[in-house]
This record gives C-alpha cells, structure tokens and sequence, in this order.
C-alpha cells in the first residue's frame, strides 16, 4: 500500500516509479478495512452492537479509496443488519470482507463440488459468475488500463521490466478470476473426452478459457500449463511445444522451470523426439525432487522403447538435445539477467518484500553463499 516514490535508477530497474508499483496482493486493501474493523468494533453483548459493528466496517472502508473494499464494506454491512452473518463470528466477518465477493464464493463452492466428482454442477457456478464479470469486460485490457495476475513478488519485478514500454497502468485481477477460468477450462477439457460429450466444442471453449488465463497471468505456471494441457489433448502438439517454449523464456521459478521441462518431455515423447525427451525429464528432475519418482517411472518406459536412452545423458548431451529441438535452457539469460537487476535494486531501494523473494531464486540457481547471506540478512528486516 506504500506510495513512497522509488529512486529514478530504482524506478528504472524496477520498472516502476512507486513501490506500490509492485503489489501482488489484491485483496490487501480490504485485509486492512477487515484489521480496522474488528478492531474498532464493540463487544457483540452490548446493546447497540450491530449497529455499532456495521459503523465499524463502513468507516473502516471509508479511509481507503479501493471500490472493492466500498462493495465488499457494504455487503458485511447488510449482512450484520440481516443476521446473516453474526458479529461474534469474528473470521466469518474478516472472510466476508476479504473473499467473500460471489466470484471467489463461486471459486470456494467449485472446488468442494469437484471434490465431491460432481464436476458439471461446478461448471455451472463458475460459468454463472464469469459471466457476470466477463460480459461487461470488466477485466478487459483498454487503452489507458491492464488487468493483471501474479503469483510472486518476482513475476510483478518481471513483469514490470519486460512490458517497460507499455505505459498503460497495471491493475490486479483477483486471484479468483483466473482460478476460475483454469478450472471452467479443466472441466470442459475433461468433459471433452468422455462419451458422447460434444468434443470440438468443450475443446475449444477449454482453449478459450485457458487463452484468457494466461493473458491475465503472463508469467504464472499454472496458467502456461492450461494453455499446454488443451493443445496436448486437442492433438496439436506442435502448438504445445512452443507454448512451452514460450514459457521456458519466460520461466524463472525454480518449480516452474521444472514443470515446464517435465511437460515437454511428454511433449517430445509424443513428437517421437526420445533423446530431447530424455534431457527434458533429466533437467527437470534435476531440479525438483518431487518429480524424480515420476521421472524415473517414465524414463524407464522410455529405455524400454530404445534401449540406448538406459543411461543418463552427460551435460554436454543435453544441450545438444534441446539446441537439437530449439528448447530454451531456463531460465535464459536475458531473464537472468532482469532477475539479478530487479534484485541488486530492490535490496538497495529497501524493498525487502521483493528483495527476499528475488534472492530466493538467484540463491537456487547459482547456489551462491553470498546471496544467501543477504538472503538472510533480510529475513527480519521490516517492510520498506
């Protein structure tokens, strides 16, 4: 929420001229109403609580001027005046305020009923609450404004620098909105191979909502591997490898890197390209331990289709095997580079949030004790 002003160099490598300039946190202006009100509130014994409770919310709301909050201020405050939400239920109240706007409700209702395999009741809500947002474009792209997702401090420092030129202001989408387009995309994807479902057209519905969740988050993984499960499915593979070309230069979180690499291996499978496969699954479990049961599962069918992919790959062979293929080595440098910029500048400039995490992914990828050290040095210190 800070708008204190960066340095015009901080602004530079930051790509932005404010700290706010690097949020990620959506819902944070409606976390504060939600601290401020239940901390001015009464107890829910007193005689004029309600009331009380409801003036609590409403001049919390009052001190910030994020719509959201305004809506979801008024929509507690009804709620307390209906009794259906009750004012000793503290954490029903501060979810009320923080989630509890019908998209994320819808999201919340979605999940559980999957859960639960009925998956076409899920479909419903989701639908019936993107239409809602989506009919209006109240996410879409204009001239002067764009609505983006990130999942990291890291991704926004990206995003910032890669799309310097664009002048247009960045404004948060809730996380919500891209959940519910990647689970509509799930379903309707799942739904498209079942007997007698109507194939082309859940198909390409599931791409269309997939598309949109990687334009609203450019650089979340999740919203890359969407896209890639649909082509995967709808047979066209060489779409999907460059989807996942796409993402391995853009790819620059260790679990993304290695998902991005573990997808193309398949990819490659399927293409019949074994030895980029091979290297593909090598480099991958080489940096997720959590994928090497999958990986050597895999790899062993693989050796049993040709026997002289038994052994490991050297380094020098997997290089040839992805330059072989044109599979970008991630992260590549440009993004190297941007993620040790974006980082040298945020310590100095005393963004700490955006600091640790930068750090955290140089401290993976060069294993460098002196990036730990500053890594850790900023563990405690207070937010800039």
């Amino acid at each position: 929420m800070s708008e204190r002003s960066l340095s015009p160099s901080a602004a530079l490598h930051l790509g932005t001229a404010r700290v706010s300039g690097l949020v990620i946190h959506e819902e944070l202006p409606r976390m504060i109403v939600a601290d401020d009100a239940l901390r001015t509130m009464k107890s829910p014994d007193a005689r004029d609580a309600t009331q009380a409770g409801v003036r609590s919310v409403l001049e919390a709301a009052r001190k910030t001027s994020d719509i959201d909050a305004w809506s979801a201020a008024d929509r507690v405050a009804r709620k307390l005046v209906d009794g259906s939400l009750a004012l000793d239920d503290a954490e029903a109240v501060r979810e009320e305020l923080v989630s509890g706007d019908p998209l994320s409700r819808a999201v919340t209702r979605a999940r559980r009923l999957l859960s639960q395999q009925e998956p076409e009741e899920a479909l419903g809500q989701l639908r019936q609450a993107l239409n809602t947002i989506d009919r209006v474009g109240t996410y879409a792209d204009t001239a002067s404004t764009v609505y983006r997702s990130f999942d990291s401090f890291a991704e926004r420092a990206l995003y910032n620098r890669l799309n310097a030129s664009d002048r247009r202001l960045v404004v948060l989408v809730p996380d919500a909105y891209v959940m519910a387009h990647l689970l509509v995309s799930a379903i309707l994807l799942a739904r498209s191979q079942s007997e007698g479902a109507n194939r082309d057209s859940d198909s390409e519905q599931a791409l269309a909502h997939a598309r949109r969740a990687l334009e609203v988050a450019p650089l979340t993984t999740s919203a890359h591997l969407g896209l890639v499960a649909c082509l995967d499915r709808m047979d066209r593979l060489d779409e999907a490898e460059e989807a996942l070309k796409g993402m391995l230069e853009l790819a620059h979180d260790p679990q993304g890197v290695a998902f991005a690499y573990y997808r193309m291996a398949s990819i490659q499978w399927q293409l019949d390209h074994p030895k980029a496969c091979l290297a593909c699954y090598q480099l991958a479990a080489g940096i997720s331990p959590m994928l090497i049961p999958l990986v050597v599962a895999e790899c062993h069918l693989l050796a049993q289709q040709d026997p002289q992919l038994g052994s490991p790959l050297d380094a020098r062979a997997v290089n040839e095997a992805l330059k072989a293929r044109r599979i970008p080595v991630a992260p590549t440098p440009r993004i190297s580079f941007l993620l040790y910029d974006c980082a040298t500048a945020s310590v100095d400039a005393e963004v700490f949030p955006v600091a640790r995490d930068l750090m955290r992914i140089l401290e993976y990828f060069t294993g460098d004790d002196i990036i730990h050290g500053i890594r850790n040095s900023l563990e405690r210190e207070p937010d800039a």
